[in-house]
């Protein structure tokens, strides 16, 4: 009787355990407060060898920013679904993906990352992090890490810790109410598609 109460009782302490340990990270991650109020500042280079610098927030209002590496199952298996995600965003949303742990093409995962963009079917922006980004992942607690941020470079609200891409998309739906696609431009694009 001992050992069958025993059993349940460690089953139950060890969910609590692990429930109270995602919690902490997760509070830790906006305990540890990502610069909110801070714009960020940076000049990298993209997996195609392009240069990019904050100004790629300017594009648009809100930009998703998917922190990740390739050593990182939960990152790579979420990877179609950013893929998803990224195609059907409205005309002022885009998302960009920070990746982690390449620094160059001389780099052996560099052909890993390609890999895992090419098989995932994701197209949109991959920079490679450099200390232009240390501040920003010093408060990172793990990766995937996605953050959102504004046209000005400053990040929106709280990051999302881990694989969920049903709050990515409740997280979009959010800044698409606060953000609305300007109709000008919607009109504007629906006469270049009757032109071509």
């Amino acid at each position: 009787m001992f050992k069958r109460n025993y059993k349940k009782i460690s089953a139950i302490l060890l969910a609590a355990a692990m429930t109270f340990s995602l919690g902490a990270v997760q509070a830790a991650a906006q305990a540890n407060g990502l610069p909110e109020t801070q714009k960020l500042s940076f000049t990298a280079t993209d997996l195609d060898g392009n240069e990019v610098t904050e100004k790629i927030f300017s594009e648009k209002d809100v930009t998703m920013v998917n922190i990740w590496g390739t050593f990182c199952s939960p990152c790579v298996s979420e990877m179609p679904d950013l893929a998803e995600i990224s195609d059907s965003m409205p005309e002022n949303q885009q998302m960009v993906g920070l990746v982690i742990d390449v620094t160059d093409e001389s780099d052996p995962n560099y052909e890993l990352a390609k890999k895992v963009l090419e098989n995932a079917d994701a197209t949109f922006t991959q920079i490679i992090a450099n200390d232009d980004f240390n501040e920003l992942l010093y408060s990172v607690t793990g990766v995937p890490t996605t953050i959102f941020v504004d046209k000005e470079g400053r990040i929106l609200g709280d990051p999302i810790v881990g694989n969920n891409v049903e709050e990515y998309k409740k997280r979009l739906e959010k800044y698409a109410k606060k953000y609305p696609v300007e109709e000008n431009t919607a009109e504007e694009e629906n006469l270049t598609e009757k032109e071509s």
